[in-house]
């Protein structure tokens, strides 16, 4: 209660996988349990507790979840789907890791994940919520990021087809997990599972990242963010683009330069220098100037006198 006082849950669930449980009192040849006296008495505890939590938060839809890994799986959700039906408002289905009965990793094709899924979905008249699938992208551990990438491809077909049936589905993890963190401080097993995420643990980014925003964008959910990542993938297309063509003109342009077939340029004609044509002006003769008439001098005597 006091958790709800503070979070507004949407979905709440008492158990997960628990057909991991009581697959110990199931026998598979005949496909009945073998005691029921411990699954009665949970699920008699789920049907309270289902009880309470509508009475008390009638928004909040409750889960029973179970394990579907390896085929065999759905025998033991099949036999234990009548008992759980007054206990949850949703079926849930841990797929982990979809493996074959020895527990090795199945390559399957779209068509086999929407039976895998569609099989559960067929044995209930309620909801079902995928709340945990993946697969792995080290090859080293038999996986492929090629796998990987089309693996989520083949998830949302699958929604696709089951429509309004599906609640809502979980990807396990975003980022991988570091290498030796879960065999280290869980268990040897797990360390297989390290490799499940849309980026590596370093944060660089996987096939399945592209096939999760392309599937995401496709089904409406990130438009703004597809598009800036859309815009930063043109924008660096074309930055290298531009970068290579300057780096050809740069380091390349002068070799090519070298190689190219020279033009041998023809020889000027000599001008022919036109004789000039020279004009000789006709000069008028001058005409002959009469001497000018000097006036007689008087005699010496005779100006003395005057001046005296």
């Amino acid at each position: 209660i006091k958790v709800f006082d503070v979070l507004n849950l949407t979905y709440i669930s008492f158990g997960s996988e628990i057909n991991g449980f009581f697959e110990s009192y199931f026998d598979y040849d005949t496909k009945t349990f073998t005691s029921t006296a411990m699954l009665e008495d949970y699920v008699d505890l789920l049907e309270k507790m289902y009880v309470f939590i509508h009475s008390r938060f009638p928004a909040t839809k409750v889960l029973t979840i179970f394990r579907y890994q390896l085929p065999m799986d759905i025998d033991t959700i099949q036999a234990l789907i009548p008992y759980f039906t007054n206990t949850c408002d949703i079926f849930g289905i841990s797929a982990r890791i979809f493996t074959d009965n020895y527990g090795r990793l199945a390559y399957l094709s779209d068509q086999d994940v929407f039976e895998r899924f569609s099989a559960v979905a067929n044995l209930t008249s309620k909801q079902i919520a995928i709340t945990n699938t993946y697969t792995i992208s080290d090859s080293r551990a038999g996986g492929s990021e090629l796998y990987q990438a089309n693996y989520i491809h083949y998830l949302f077909n699958t929604i696709k087809k089951l429509d309004n049936r599906l609640a809502f589905v979980c990807w396990y993890t975003i980022y991988d997990y570091p290498p030796g963190y879960l065999g280290t401080f869980f268990s040897p097993f797990l360390e297989v599972h390290a490799t499940a995420g849309l980026l590596s643990y370093t944060g660089n980014v996987k096939p399945a990242y592209f096939a999760w925003i392309e599937e995401m964008t496709a089904a409406g959910k990130l438009p703004s963010y597809y598009s800036a990542w859309k815009i930063s993938l043109i924008s660096l297309f074309i930055a290298a683009i531009l970068g290579f063509l300057i780096f050809v003109y740069v380091k390349e342009f002068p070799e090519f330069k070298k190689d190219w077939p020279t033009r041998v340029k023809a020889p000027k004609a000599e001008k022919v220098e036109e004789p000039k044509v020279i004009q000789l002006e006709e000069k008028k003769p001058k005409k002959k100037s009469s001497p000018p008439i000097k006036e007689p001098e008087q005699e010496k005597g005779s100006s003395e006198e005057s001046n005296t």
